[in-house]
Order: structure tokens, then C-alpha cells, then sequence
């Protein structure tokens, strides 16, 4: 750190840093600010990594904790770095963290500005110290911060000021009364509970408590964001959907208050949950809005709202403007040091080329993002890349490599204890045994994911695995009961919401439908998938549609059912 610099952190009203005088970064209530803030109330001691990691995942096992508090340095580093802050600015040690010795706080300023003996007569220096002393109280310790490790700090200060400004008020009472010759009055004691009614301990305006409340969802979306990618997706989503018109209320504050970094924060957070909702188009709409008002001083809020706007515009359809944001997203990952996002970019870029219809370009790119993610390590998003990988390579009709990644995948999933993974996994192994005719172990592997999303509930998952169950009776010309299994498919994909297994699955019955005689029917089956095809932007879809329609045209039938391997696994996608 160098000594010729003055570093300071602001605790007391704005969390803020300072260099020389001057705010270089402005701090609110996400995990990372939290660890700067636990360091900077007890700057000359040295905290242990193990604490730390308890007080900001206290549900998480120990080497869980430590894991992401390793992670959340990284993040807090890769953002010191970008505002231009030296990175020395947290001692690390292999057990403790603590803030350098060099950098001071304004509660040592306010402490010595608060312990300074009442000039006695002085009535004018006695004014201007009480205005100073207000000045640097502010709101108080760490305002937007309401946790209870924060409490003790908070009252002392509490009282410190109002003991500093009772003696300074007493001065200034004298000093009129040897002016006036009337007798002072008597300073009432004020109990230390109603302290934060007075208005100099809480200035706060309605839109400070409005800012208050949106970091206090913005601390359940950073939450949510850490387990809305695993088994535990539908708890989250069922919390998010409970406080949905509260986030869009406070998203609507940020935006019309030009609040750029709160808006960035909750929306950045927020596209996961918007990913496989009915509102999308919502997320959409909010991150336009957003990216519209100019980049917030916070770098990786932003980072987040453009590939949250890449990723939902990919599912969207909209491959154009998912191109332009992931590339945009990579660029800031990269700069940022972001390895894991970084790798999750260009993942979701691979998926734009395979959804264009050009797999084999997408694929240099989901073997970058595996070469990454298995470096970190980071086994959950190597599932997702390895389930893209094996779309691209089934599109090319590569089967046995399709067939190791998912059976890696399947691996993977078990080793982590995560069903739907698992689950996934066999779905679409599924579907590749179906191409190399392996129909006995595909039966297994399908039944045995149908089984586990009806136990989960999951209706699209049910919806690729009664299409893939249905697709072997095709094989073995069993037609009525495979039309019932793709009617069941068609109905749990509705049930879902999701138009990606719901064209798939009237693709799939218009096949079986010709071959009972039903022709007209059958066309009318191919034209809404190829509707829903081109809604949601797969290519290869449209493209098979296509050539299923021309045989349709003729009289002579389509030369069998529909192949499985060309359909989208039931998960692939952008994250």
C-alpha cells in the first residue's frame, strides 16, 4: 500500500471508501460490502476466516463457509481493482482476514471529534463542533446494515454522540447565560432508547427507508441466486413468487429515482428467476429499462444486468441481440477476473451458435467453458455445459460423444447428491440410446427419470420423458399407446409453460397420428410446432419441421417417426 496515499472507509451514514479526501466507491448492502464492513468496525484486530464465513452463510457447512468466503474475497479484489483501489486494502492470512493498520475509518474521527474536552465559554468554537459533530455522525454506524453484529458498535456510538452533544450543549448554555445573566436550564436526561427518535441520530428521509428496503430484497436475490441453479430451485422460486409485486415495486422506485445501482442489483440478481417464468417478457422489459440509464458505478451489477439481458434475450428467441449482450458480458467477466461468469458467457454464446442451426461452431465453446469451470472447480455448471455439449454433438449426429458427456453428466450428478441433475441426465441419455438403437437400457434410463420428476414435480421433465417412452413404442409400432404417451407429453409441456417440449411433443404426434391415417391432422400438428419452433428460436427445429411438411406434401409417408436426437435437452441452455 502506498504510504503516500491516505485511505479511509466511511462507516458512519454513507459505507464509502475514500482516497485522499475523495469518495472512490460508494458500498451498500451485498455479502462483499458486509466483510468490508465486519473488518472496518474492528480495525485493529484480526478476524478469523471461519467466523467470518459462519456470520455470512450461517447455514452452510464449514468447508462450504470457507469456500464461498474465499470466492467473495476474489470478487471483493477483482471490484478493489476495477475502482482503482489498492488491493492490500484486507490483510489475508491462511486463517484471519483483517483491514490493513494504514487505512482509517471516520469512526476513529468521529471518536476523537466526540472525546474532545467542551471549551468553556467558547460558545462559537462550541457551535461549529456540535454542527461538525452532526456532520460526521450522520445517520449513524452503517445505516443500510441492520445486522445484529453490528448492534453493540451502534449503540456505543449512539451514546458517545449523546453524551458529546449534552456537554456541548451545556457549554453553549453558558456561554449565553454570562451574556444574558439568566441561569442556565438543566439538560433532561435522555434515555438511551429513545436516542435514535432524536433527529440528529436519525435523519433518515422516506426515500433512505425506501433504499433500505430494496437492499433488503437485494440480500434475498443474492441468496436466491446461490441456490436457484440447484435442487433447491423450487423452494426459491416459490419465495421470489411470494415477493414478485414487492420486487417490481422496488424496481420501479430505482428506475423512476435514477437509482442506477440498486436497479442494476436487484434485476442483475433477478434473471434466474425470470428464466423459466411465465414473466420473462417482464426481466426483459426491466433490464432494457436499466441498461438504458447508463452504467451505475458499481461494475459487476452491470455486469450481471447485460448477461442477464444476453441470457433471457437467448431464451427469447432473440438470437441477435443475445449474441451482441454475451459478447458485451464476456468482455466485462474478462475484465473483471470473473472466472466463473466468464466461462458461464460463453457457454450461453455456444448456445446461440447451436440454436442458429451451426453446432459444430458451437462446440470450440462449450469446450472452453469445461476446459474453465473444471479448473475452478466448479461441478454444477460443468453438468450444464456437458448437457449443451452433448445437444451440439447429437445435432451432428456424433452419438457416442453426446453419449459420454451425459453419461459424465449422469456421474457428476450422482457424486453431488442432486436429483435433478440426475434426473436430467437420464432423460436425455435417454433419447441418444434411442439414436443407436439401444431401446431396452433408453426404457430404463427414461422410466427411471420420469419417476423422479413426478416425484418432484417438475411437468417438463415428465413431458421429454413420456415423449421419449412414446417414441420407443413408435419404434415398436405400437401406435395407439405411443399417441397416448405423446398426448400425456403434449399435456404436462402445456402444464409447464414451456414451448420448447410443447413443440417438440406435437412434432412428435404428428408423426404417429400419419401413421394411423390421420394426415390432415398430422399436418395441422407440424405447422403449430413449427409455429412454436420459430418462436423460441430453434433453428434445427424449424429445419426438421420443414422436411416433415415436404413429405407430408406427397403422397408417399414420411420416411418413419421423428428422431429424438435433434430435440433440445430438456435443460440445455444459457446460464
Amino acid at each position: 500500500m502506498d504510504d503516500q496515499v491516505r485511505w479511509r472507509i466511511g462507516l458512519l451514514g454513507t459505507f464509502r471508501i475514500e482516497r485522499d479526501g475523495e469518495v472512490v466507491a460508494v458500498l451498500y448492502n451485498r455479502k462483499r460490502d458486509r466483510l468490508l464492513a465486519y473488518l472496518a468496525v474492528a480495525p485493529g484486530r484480526p478476524h478469523l476466516r471461519e467466523d467470518l464465513s459462519r456470520r455470512l452463510w450461517p447455514n452452510e457447512a464449514r468447508s462450504e463457509g470457507l469456500q464461498r468466503l474465499s470466492s467473495l474475497l476474489y470478487t471483493l479484489g477483482a471490484y478493489f481493482q476495477e475502482v482503482g483501489i489498492d488491493d492490500d486494502l484486507v490483510v489475508r492470512t491462511y486463517h484471519t482476514l483483517q483491514l490493513n493498520p494504514r487505512v482509517c475509518t471516520d469512526v476513529q474521527d468521529f471518536e476523537r471529534l466526540a472525546q474532545t474536552d467542551a471549551l468553556g465559554g467558547a460558545t462559537a468554537i462550541a457551535e461549529e463542533r456540535l454542527r461538525r459533530l452532526g456532520e460526521v455522525y450522520g445517520a449513524g454506524l452503517l445505516p443500510l446494515m441492520r445486522d445484529a453484529a453490528f448492534e453493540p458498535e451502534r449503540l456505543r456510538l449512539a451514546m458517545l454522540h449523546r453524551q458529546a452533544v449534552a456537554r456541548i450543549d451545556t457549554t453553549i448554555a453558558h456561554g449565553f447565560s454570562a451574556v444574558s445573566g439568566m441561569e442556565p436550564s438543566a439538560s433532561p436526561e435522555i434515555p438511551l432508547e429513545a436516542a435514535n427518535g432524536l433527529p440528529f441520530l436519525s435523519p433518515f428521509t422516506e426515500a433512505d427507508r425506501r433504499r433500505q428496503q430494496i437492499m433488503d430484497l437485494g440480500r434475498l436475490i443474492e441468496d436466491a441466486m446461490g441456490g436457484i441453479w440447484g435442487a433447491e430451485r423450487a423452494e426459491w422460486i416459490h419465495r421470489l413468487n411470494a415477493r414478485y409485486p414487492e420486487i417490481c415495486d422496488a424496481l420501479e422506485w430505482a428506475i423512476t429515482n435514477d437509482e442506477r445501482d440498486l436497479a442494476a442489483r436487484l434485476a442483475g440478481g433477478l434473471w434466474p428467476y425470470w428464466l423459466d417464468h411465465p414473466t420473462l417478457d417482464d426481466g426483459r422489459q426491466y433490464l432494457e429499462r436499466i441498461l438504458a440509464m447508463g452504467r451505475p458505478s458499481d461494475a459487476e451489477p452491470y455486469a450481471l444486468a447485460v448477461h442477464g439481458s444476453g441470457v433471457l434475450s437467448l431464451r427469447s428467441g432473440d438470437l441477435i441481440l443475445a449474441r451482441t449482450r454475451l459478447h458485451a458480458a464476456q468482455a466485462l467477466w474478462q475484465r473483471l477476473g470473473h472466472q466463473t461468469y466468464y466461462a458461464r458467457a460463453i457457454n450461453s454464446l455456444g448456445e446461440v451458435a447451436r440454436r442458429s442451426g451451426r453446432p459444430a461452431e458451437a462446440l470450440p465453446h462449450f469446450a472452453q467453458a469445461l476446459e474453465i469451470l473444471r479448473a475452478l472447480p466448479a461441478p454444477d455448471l460443468v453438468c450444464r455445459v456437458l448437457n449443451n455439449a452433448a445437444a451440439a454433438e447429437t445435432a451432428l449426429g456424433h452419438h457416442a460423444e453426446a453419449q459420454r458427456c451425459l453419461e459424465e453428466r449422469l456421474a457428476l450428478g450422482t457424486q453431488l447428491g442432486n436429483q435433478v441433475v440426475v434426473a436430467r441426465a437420464r432423460a436425455d441419455l435417454a433419447n441418444v440410446l434411442i439414436a443407436t438403437d439401444q431401446l431396452a437400457l433408453a426404457r430404463t434410463h427414461a422410466e427411471a427419470a420420469l419417476s423422479s420428476f413426478e416425484e418432484m414435480g417438475d411437468d417438463a421433465g415428465q413431458a421429454s420423458c413420456l415423449r421419449s417412452l412414446g417414441y420407443i413404442l413408435h419404434r415398436q409400432a405400437r401406435f395407439d399407446d405411443c399417441d397416448a404417451l405423446y398426448q400425456r407429453s403434449i399435456d404436462r409441456a402445456r402444464a409447464a409453460g414451456d414451448m420448447a417440449e410443447l413443440s417438440e411433443s406435437l412434432f412428435y404426434r404428428a408423426s404417429v397420428r400419419h401413421d394411423q391415417g390421420h394426415v390432415e391432422e398430422a399436418i395441422d400438428l407440424c405447422r403449430r410446432a413449427q409455429d412454436l419452433f420459430t418462436a423460441v428460436g430453434d433453428a434445427i427445429g424449424v429445419a426438421k419441421v420443414k422436411r416433415a411438411l415436404e413429405h407430408l406434401g406427397v403422397a408417399s409417408p414420411p420416411d418413419g417417426a421423428p428422431s429424438p436426437v435433434a430435440e433440445v435437452p430438456a435443460d440445455a441452455g444459457a446460464m
